[in-house]
């Protein structure tokens, strides 16, 4: 696996922030020409309680750290094992003498795996900062991955599959984390942590010959 990288980050005042993110990944499980895919993302955030106008209203009394945050970004999935597009051989005896046998057939159009993901979020503090509450949703979508996809049995080919950017799937969610500052004293403290999240996990496309039910899409 090899990398390209490059990052750039903006602030002003504190109060608006932005990052930017650019990689060019080259991965040797896949034939020439799909090798390398190019990633990126974005990420910002507004800094609501360091404006002028949130300072002079009410609710600055009772809300503090107010800021909102957003970031979109695609990702490359490295992890789909050794070789998966390039034609193979392994050892193997044929009569008692030492030979080679098919073992992997190539699929040169074989492609990244990417996902693409988003997330929302929402930090407070509540009464002097003793309490601080942290919000996010967030949906993320995977498509191109890599599925063993059955051929058949008259063709000869080893195992009977061909690894194809067969499948498409997503999960999304809420998380929800909530810490309060009891109690702070000198010899006693005391914290309590909430914390929830949910998720939905849905699989909605398959290799061709597989019965998808229609509760998938």
């Amino acid at each position: 696996l090899i990398s390209y990288f490059s990052n750039i980050t903006y602030d002003y005042k504190k109060k608006y922030l932005l990052s930017i993110n650019l990689r060019r990944d080259g991965l040797s499980a896949l034939a020439e020409g799909n090798k390398f895919g190019n990633f990126g993302g974005a990420a910002a955030g507004w800094n609501i309680y360091e404006e002028g106008f949130f300072k002079k209203s009410f609710l600055s009394k009772v809300v503090g750290n107010l800021k909102i945050r957003a970031s979109y970004g695609v990702v490359g999935n490295s992890e789909i094992g050794d070789y998966a597009a390039i034609g193979t051989y392994s050892s193997n005896t044929y009569g008692g003498a030492p030979t080679l046998a098919f073992s992997q057939v190539a699929n040169p159009n074989l492609k990244w795996e990417t996902g693409k993901k988003t997330d929302i979020g929402l930090n407070f503090t509540l009464l002097n900062e003793r309490v601080a509450v942290e919000f996010d949703y967030y949906n993320n979508k995977t498509d191109g991955v890599i599925l063993k996809t059955p051929q058949a049995l008259s063709a000869g080919i080893p195992g009977n599959y061909i690894n194809t950017n067969a499948g498409s799937l997503y999960n999304k969610g809420i998380e929800l984390n909530v810490s309060a500052v009891i109690t702070n004293y000198s010899n006693f403290k005391w914290n309590v942590n909430f914390n929830i999240s949910t998720l939905k996990n849905q699989v909605t496309s398959l290799v061709a010959d597989v019965f998808v039910p229609s509760v998938f899409g």
